[in-house]
């Protein structure tokens, strides 16, 4: 009788098992609870912007509220530090710029190890950069910028308002044989106030906060560092049809999610947010910024991210740069 009944309760244990199973799995479903978007920048800037765009459709393909986190600070050291250090469970997520691949060029000190730390998810989109310069120089092209500054050797200078800048410019300068002095800007704002004011003479910046003084003709944009022309300014050659196809300087969005993320929470991340960057007015919402929509998928993105670590660490030695 025991024997009997010891049996009827293992089957009726592996019954309750089998019942059980469907609810398990359907509470470790992905995802089931708020995803967190964490933008290491503040409200307003153009890393959040983006973020908000994409918030709305994320949602509803997730399936789950999706809340942006800012923890600005540090360059966007702190913010990255906490997704680094979260959970690798697909809830904690980051939004980047370009320099969370020149960070690391400059700073050996990080509290997390840029390539190791992070799973890239994908690409949001490029931010299209130019060269301007105050319309009291007489030159029209970069060709001619170059020119004058070697027959002035030093005597132009440059408005750098963030490292990336920084970097960017000296790599324009070797590659074009050029001097031209450095000078430092706390902020967007400040650099712009300066080059208006033709206190500098030429910068590297995102096309949204130039378009009307350009517009205006208070600033000439020479060349777009971007693999094709801006639609905003469809006038202006790139930088490679300028003459220096070398010249790459990319500034981008994309998320990132901690190292030993599962890779399928990885790829239906990616392929909620590509199908939301491919909704019409997401990217019309993302042109408006001065951004091209490109939906890069994870692998593709970090080819991208281990190239950019490489060149601009190779950059600050060459320069001596560090975190300023």
């Amino acid at each position: 009788m025991t024997a009997v009944l010891r049996r009827a309760g293992l089957a009726g244990l592996a019954a309750l098992a089998v019942l059980a199973t469907p609810a398990r799995a359907a509470d470790e479903a992905y995802p089931s609870r708020p995803v967190r978007v964490v933008v290491p920048y503040a409200a307003g800037g153009v890393v959040d912007t983006s973020a908000r765009l994409v918030q709305q459709g994320l949602q509803q393909a997730l399936g789950q509220p999706v809340v942006i986190d800012n923890r600005s600070g540090a360059n966007g050291v702190i913010g990255a530090t906490l997704v680094a250090k979260a959970p690798a469970d697909g809830y904690t997520l980051l939004l980047d710029l370009e320099a969370h691949a020149v960070t690391p060029a400059i700073n050996a000190k990080l509290p997390y190890d840029t390539a190791r730390d992070f799973a890239p998810v994908g690409l949001l989109a490029t931010v299209s950069r130019l060269f301007v310069i105050n319309d009291r120089l007489a030159v029209r092209t970069l060709g001619e910028f170059v020119a004058l500054a070697k027959a002035q050797p030093g005597q132009l200078n440059y408005a750098s308002p963030a490292t990336p800048v920084r970097l960017a410019m000296e790599l324009f300068k070797s590659m074009a044989g050029i001097e031209l002095a450095y000078v430092a800007y706390r902020g967007g704002a400040p650099a712009m106030q300066a080059m208006l004011a033709g206190e500098t003479q030429i910068t590297l910046v995102p096309l949204t906060p130039v378009l009307g003084p350009i517009q205006s003709g208070q600033l000439r944009a020479l060349a777009v560092a971007s693999a094709r022309r801006t639609a905003r300014l469809p006038d202006v050659p790139t930088v490679a049809e300028a003459g220096y196809a070398a010249f790459e300087a990319p500034s981008w969005i994309g998320l990132l999610a901690p190292a030993g993320t599962p890779r399928p929470i990885i790829d239906r991340l990616y392929a909620d947010l590509a199908a939301v960057l491919r909704t019409p007015d997401v990217a019309r919402h993302f042109d408006e910024l001065g951004m091209d929509v490109a939906a890069l998928p994870p692998d593709d993105f970090g080819r991208l991210i281990a190239r950019d670590i490489a060149t601009w660490t190779a950059v600050a030695r060459a320069h001596n740069i560090v975190e300023e």
